[in-house]
């Protein structure tokens, strides 16, 4: 199991992530985008005071990445249609000809 990264945001608001303090200047996209998909692997352990304006934002982001989500239940919906699209292509490339591919294994009832 792989450890945890802290995100603390204190009473201040000052902004701390894996042992790196994080000025606010440099809450940019790359940084959100880290954090959030650290946090949907569950990757993340959040440690928010609720009562500076800068926590909203983590706060968010831990409400949408709990896998509990709306949000992250999507996500896993489509990495597991992900994954049975690729079985199916790695399935489709094996065969020698069409005669040995058996369509209602590949295609839903949708695809019809």
């Amino acid at each position: 199991m792989s450890v945890k990264k802290l995100l603390i945001v204190d009473s201040e608001g000052n902004i701390e992530y894996d042992n790196n303090k994080i000025l606010k200047a440099n809450l940019n996209s790359d940084f959100l985008d880290s954090l959030f998909r650290d946090a949907l692997l569950g990757n993340v352990e959040f440690r928010v005071d609720e009562k500076t304006p800068i926590s909203r934002l983590f706060m968010r982001i831990q409400e949408e990445t709990v896998s509990t989500s709306e949000f992250s239940q999507e996500i896993e919906n489509l990495r597991q249609e992900f994954r049975q699209n690729y079985k199916n292509l790695k399935r489709v490339e094996e065969v020698q000809s069409i005669e040995e591919i058996d369509l209602n294994d590949i295609l839903t009832k949708g695809d019809l």
